[in-house]
């Protein structure tokens, strides 16, 4: 089977590089858990993530886990989103979710999908259903990054490495009027 796991983790823009640390409060750290049935596929199509076409609507929460659960001062709050491939009739290439968590209930729920891109990727792993890894990147080494599917093949999408001039132009496969390309 070609199917396998994406898990990507994602921070602010200024948290990627090395720009002093900012007020912990108004910080934000997400995970992007993917099942996908064909991982080439995704790879060569763009792994795009959109509310008008992924988000499943009527899903998602908000946990919070307050100062004694996490024995730690101050409270932490998770938003969750449902998320699946949407664009057509056939069946999923991908379904997965994402939690976005905060310091500041109103950081954790004022974050759209919208705001997200491959610049705010700080690790990304793909795995194949046997668990071999197939392609791996972290902004703090990027130089050890890799892609076992494609080698230097550019992606679009959320897929940080590698990328070209063409791949940033990319179009969603569904853009529309107010859509935010990734």
């Amino acid at each position: 089977t070609n199917g396998g796991y994406v898990v990507v983790r994602l921070r602010p823009i200024a948290e990627t590089t090395a720009d002093p640390a900012p007020d912990l409060r108004q910080s934000w750290g997400a995970l992007l858990t993917v099942q996908c049935n064909d991982i080439a596929r995704l790879m060569r199509e763009g792994l795009f993530i959109s509310p008008y076409y992924n988000a499943l609507p009527e899903k998602g929460y908000v946990r919070e886990e307050t100062r004694h659960a996490r024995r730690q001062p101050g409270g932490r709050y998770t938003r969750t989103r449902f998320l699946g491939d949407n664009t057509n009739g056939s069946p999923a290439l991908w379904k997965g979710e994402l939690e976005l968590t905060s310091g500041a209930e109103n950081i954790a729920t004022s974050v759209r999908l919208e705001d997200l891109s491959y610049e705010n990727v700080v690790t990304m792993k793909a795995t194949n259903y046997q668990g071999y890894s197939v392609y791996r990147y972290n902004a703090a080494d990027p130089n050890k990054s890799y892609n076992c599917i494609y080698d230097d093949m550019p992606m679009s999408g959320l897929w940080p490495w590698p990328r070209d001039a063409e791949s940033d132009a990319m179009p969603h496969p569904q853009s529309c009027d107010g859509c935010t390309i990734l």
